[in-house]
C-alpha cells in the first residue's frame, strides 16, 4: 500500500504536526505499508523532496499561502498513491479563513477523480465555544465552517479522536465517521516520585484560561509559599503584544520555560506534580493529555465535555470548575490526599500504554484497508 499523507511536519511545531510524525512513523513500520509520500510544509528553509527508508517527505506548501492547495495536489498527482490521507482540523494550514477553505476543497476534488480518501478531522467546530476561541462567531463564519466540514465528510473515511464526535458527523454531514482514540506517547521514567510544582504544558493561545489559573495559584502559594508554577509552550502573538510574558516574569513563584524540546521532557515533567489544563473551551481532544501521561502525574482540568469523557475512558483526571477558587481547592486536594494522587497517577500511565501510537497505527492500517480494498 502507497500512501499519501497530507500532514503539517516538524520542525514544525505546533498544527498536528507531532501527531502526523508519530502515526507515520508507526505506519511505516508496518509490513504492508510499502511507502509513505508525506506532503508537508516548508519549514526552516526545509523544502523539496528527501528519502529515508520507507518515507518520502515531499515539502512543497507554506503555511498561509493561497497556492498551498495546488501544490499539494500537484505533488499527488505525481506520487499516484492508493490512499490519500489528510491530517487536519479547520484552522490547520492558516490562522486566516480562505486558505483554510481553499485547502477543504483539495479533499472534495482527489474525491472527484477518484482517490480514496481518508481524514482524520481533529475539531468540530459546533463543539467549539467561538468565543472563548476568540473567533468572531457570525453567520458568514458558521456557514463557510459548515462548508468545509462537509467537503472534510466527502472522503471515504473520516476519523475523529473523541468518541462523541461520530454521531454529530454522521447525522449532520452524512460521512463515513469512524473512532480512533488519539495515539499516546510512552517516556521512559514514568511515574517517578513527583517533584512540588505545578506544570502547564502546551500552546498558550486564546482558549487557555491563564488568568484562572495564576489567581488559582496564588491562592495555594498564600498557603504552600515554596510552591511554583511552571509556564512551557508557544505563545500566541496576541498575547505577545498583551504583555503576558512580562506579566509572568513578575508573579512571584512563576517561571516561563519556553519550548521545552522532548529530549527535556522528563527532567520537566519530573519536576512537577500536577499537570494543570485550564482550558476554556476544548478544540479537540487534548494532545497535551496524551503526551504527558505515560509520566504518571494526575491531571487538573477544567469541566469541560472532551476531559469528561477522557475521564470516562480511564485517563486520571479531577477536573474542577471554571473558578479559580475552585481550582485552587482542587489542587490543594491533589496535595493532601495521597490515596488520591497515585489512583489518577496509576491511571494515566495505564491509560497511555492502551493508546500507545503503535496499536493507534494498527487500527489507522485496518481502516486504511477497509477503503482500500472492500
Amino acid at each position: 500500500m502507497r500512501i499519501c499523507v497530507v500532514t503539517a511536519y516538524p520542525p514544525w511545531r505546533g498544527s498536528l504536526s507531532e501527531f502526523g510524525k508519530a502515526l507515520t512513523d508507526e505506519l511505516a513500520k508496518l509490513a504492508e505499508v510499502e511507502e509513505i509520500h508525506i506532503i508537508a510544509n516548508v519549514c526552516d528553509g526545509l523544502e523539496g523532496v528527501e528519502g529515508k527508508g520507507k518515507i518520502v517527505l515531499h515539502r512543497c506548501w507554506r503555511m498561509n499561502s493561497l497556492w498551498g492547495p495546488l501544490k499539494a495536489f500537484r505533488e499527488i498527482l505525481r506520487v499516484k498513491p492508493s490512499l490519500v490521507y489528510f491530517n487536519v482540523h479547520l484552522a490547520v494550514f492558516s490562522a486566516g479563513r480562505m486558505v483554510n477553505f481553499l485547502w477543504s476543497l483539495l479533499p472534495l476534488t482527489l474525491k472527484l477523480l477518484g482517490f480514496r480518501l481518508v481524514t482524520t478531522l481533529h475539531n468540530l467546530f459546533e463543539r467549539i465555544n467561538l468565543r472563548e476561541a476568540k473567533f468572531k462567531d457570525c453567520l458568514l463564519n458558521r456557514i463557510g465552517l459548515t462548508i468545509a466540514t462537509k467537503f472534510y465528510a466527502f472522503s471515504d473515511a473520516v476519523v475523529v479522536t473523541m468518541r462523541s464526535y461520530v454521531d454529530l458527523l454522521r447525522r449532520r454531514y452524512g460521512a463515513k465517521a469512524f473512532y480512533i482514540p488519539h495515539g499516546a506517547w510512552l517516556f521512559s521514567g514514568g511515574n517517578a516520585d513527583p517533584g512540588s510544582h505545578i506544570l502547564y504544558l502546551g500552546y498558550i493561545g486564546p482558549y487557555k484560561d491563564v488568568e484562572l489559573l495564576l489567581e488559582a495559584f496564588r491562592l495555594l502559594r498564600a498557603e504552600r509559599p515554596g510552591v511554583r508554577l511552571l509556564f512551557s509552550g508557544s505563545v500566541h502573538p496576541s498575547y505577545v503584544e498583551a504583555g503576558l510574558l512580562e506579566r509572568l516574569k513578575r508573579e512571584e513563584g512563576v517561571s516561563y520555560l519556553g519550548y521545552v524540546p522532548d529530549e527535556e521532557l522528563g527532567r520537566v515533567v519530573r519536576e512537577a506534580c500536577i499537570i494543570a489544563l485550564p482550558y476554556a473551551t476544548c478544540t479537540g481532544t487534548s494532545g497535551v493529555l496524551h503526551l504527558l501521561a505515560s509520566f504518571g502525574r494526575p491531571f487538573l482540568t477544567t469541566e469541560l465535555p472532551e476531559f469528561l469523557e477522557l475521564k470516562r475512558e480511564g485517563a486520571g483526571i479531577l477536573t474542577a470548575k471554571r473558578d479559580p477558587e475552585d481550582f485552587f481547592r482542587a489542587m490543594r486536594r491533589l496535595l493532601e490526599d495521597k490515596q488520591l494522587y497515585i489512583e489518577l497517577g496509576g491511571r494515566n500511565v495505564e491509560f497511555a500504554r492502551s493508546r500507545e501510537w503503535g496499536k493507534v497505527a494498527q487500527e489507522y492500517l485496518k481502516l486504511f484497508r477497509k477503503v482500500v480494498y472492500g
